[in-house]
């Protein structure tokens, strides 16, 4: 009875080929939506250690087939040479593991760097946004409060000529009437005038009345005569006393 051969799998310590790490890296950065100078570097650095790692990972593989190739030689033949090369095969895959054990870090080391980049630069876009919310508000705002004051200006203006006007016309009357007034003692002035302009002719009628007025000092001349007769008949009268005396003494 024939030993039926099993096919080799895959070696142990080898990585995933590098096309699906690739293709994974390329869909991740695709899905990114923010982009920042940070996150760009990690992006290519995940697919720097991805290209590097599937190289080393294809070396691995085959120099893993290589020296299953060799050991199935070697036991088939038994032979010195074959034993040689069998032994050689077996040597050169552990260098290769260890550099693909290498990049497998460096490839995490990547892929944190990567996260880390991008929550950075969510971080960058949520502050951005909140900044470019701000600035609109801060822009309507503005275009709010100039309607606003236009508004404002223009019921003031409304108000203030409205006042205004009530407060001229005010004035208006009052000198209007202060006018009327002026005009109506101008007219009474000028009537007056008229009137007083005939007033001579009276004055030179009653000169004539002055003149007898002045003639009266001649009559009062006359009363001299009259004093003198009082002063006589007072004398006359008074010397008729003396002898009412007399009476009176031989009483005692």
């Amino acid at each position: 009875m024939t030993a039926i051969k099993k096919k080799p799998g895959r070696p142990r310590g080898t990585a995933k080929p590098a096309a699906k790490t690739t293709k994974t890296t390329k869909s991740t950065a695709a899905r990114s939506s923010v982009s920042s100078p940070s996150l760009l570097k990690a992006e290519k650095a995940v697919e720097k250690a991805s290209v590097s790692l599937g190289k080393v990972a294809e070396r691995v593989e085959a120099a893993r087939k290589k020296a299953a190739a060799a050991a199935t030689k070697a036991k088939t033949t038994k032979t010195a040479a074959s034993k040689t090369a069998a032994a050689r095969a077996k040597a050169a895959v552990a260098p290769l593991a260890a550099k693909a054990k290498e990049a497998r870090a460096e490839i995490a080391a990547a892929k944190a760097a990567l996260v880390a980049a991008k929550r950075e630069a969510k971080a960058e876009e949520q502050k951005a946004a909140a900044e470019a919310r701000v600035t609109k508000l801060k822009e309507s705002l503005a275009s709010k409060a100039d309607a606003d004051m236009e508004k404002a200006v223009a019921s003031f203006k409304a108000s203030w000529l409205k006042k205004r006007s009530a407060a001229d016309t005010k004035k208006i009357k009052a000198a209007e009437k202060k006018a009327a007034v002026k005009v109506k003692s101008v007219g009474a002035s000028k009537a007056k005038a008229k009137k007083g302009a005939g007033r001579p002719k009276a004055a030179t009628s009653a000169s004539p009345a002055v003149k007898k007025a002045a003639g009266r000092p001649k009559k009062a001349a006359g009363r001299p005569k009259k004093a003198a007769a009082t002063k006589a008949a007072g004398a006359t009268k008074r010397r008729g006393r003396p002898p009412k005396a007399a009476a009176v003494t031989p009483a005692e």
